[in-house]
């Protein structure tokens, strides 16, 4: 078995314990100082890990990687490493301290969001049954793909992912980061922008900044609910025309007044059917613009 390195400055054993968890993979430890050097002089790294709360190494780190197609987890010890953590665009990050389960569901999610920008594996594999991994990933933690070297295979046809009428700007909100980037990796196969948050205030930050056209939204956020994202969003300015759809796991009549109380255009219940979906923006959409 080919070994995957998770490169790192973080010295903590809850690093190690979290690799562990990953098949094949273990954790290389360098000084904050060589992090930047190591991740383009180290073979076999698969993910690199962040703990510097320095800015300048974060930002060299992040560009190297990602000119490399190695996807960044950041390690954020407080709310201004992880607004630079979510201006660089990284992958994922977490909050310190975390335990070993946290941390490895966030290594995994960044593999999986990071394999489409992989620009250095892009033109000679071939990415088998990828879709299908994306669907059960929704309901679950994702299997990552298997990759065959194929220089010159087509993709694999498309199961039930036929092109939407319209595309969106879409932002993804939901505490299980594994299912948000699934299901935003979806969202973009078929044209869709895309990206993620995985609480309520970063959502409310991500809204505020980057002004998506949709905004799929969980309920059961921690800290701040769904449903009080989605009444401070409406509150401001630029979230009067945004379409936001709630979703949840509970499905009653009650669950679907409380959502349009709160400001939500739809409601959907996990799991999500991804032509459900679609349409029902396309729905949303077409009854705001007649």
């Amino acid at each position: 078995m080919i070994e995957s390195i998770l490169l790192t400055d973080s010295d903590q054993q809850a690093i190690d314990r979290a690799v562990e968890q990953l098949d094949g993979w273990r954790a290389e430890h360098v000084a904050t100082a060589e992090l930047a050097r190591a991740v383009v002089s180290h073979g076999g790294i698969r993910a690199v890990l962040v703990a510097s709360t320095d800015p300048s190494v974060l930002r060299e780190v992040v560009e190297r990687a990602h000119a490399s197609g190695i996807p960044v987890v950041v390690s954020c010890a407080d709310d201004t490493i992880r607004r630079r953590a979510v201006e660089l665009q990284v992958e994922e990050w977490y909050r310190c301290p975390s335990d070993p389960d946290e941390i490895a569901q966030r290594i995994r999610a960044a593999v999986a969001r990071g394999l489409p920008h992989a620009t250095a594996l892009a033109d000679r594999v071939e990415r088998v049954e990828y879709e299908q991994m994306l669907h059960d990933s929704l309901t679950g933690l994702p299997t990552l793909p298997v990759m065959i070297e194929r220089p010159d295979a087509a993709p694999p046809p498309a199961r039930g992912m036929d092109e939407p009428a319209h595309t969106y700007r879409i932002l993804v909100v939901d505490d299980n980061r594994d299912a948000a980037a699934s299901l935003a990796m979806l969202m973009q196969m078929t044209g869709h922008e895309t990206f993620t948050a995985g609480d309520g205030p970063e959502a409310l930050e991500a809204m505020e900044r980057r002004r998506p056209e949709v905004v799929l939204l969980d309920i059961g956020l921690p800290t701040m609910n769904g449903h009080e994202v989605c009444r401070r969003a409406r509150e401001q300015p630029w979230g009067h025309d945004m379409l936001i759809i709630a979703l949840t796991g509970w499905g009653q009549e009650e669950d679907r007044r409380k959502s349009r109380d709160a400001g939500f255009d739809g409601h959907l219940v996990k799991p999500v059917e991804y032509a459900a979906l679609n349409a029902l923006l396309d729905s949303l959409m077409a009854a705001r613009s007649a």
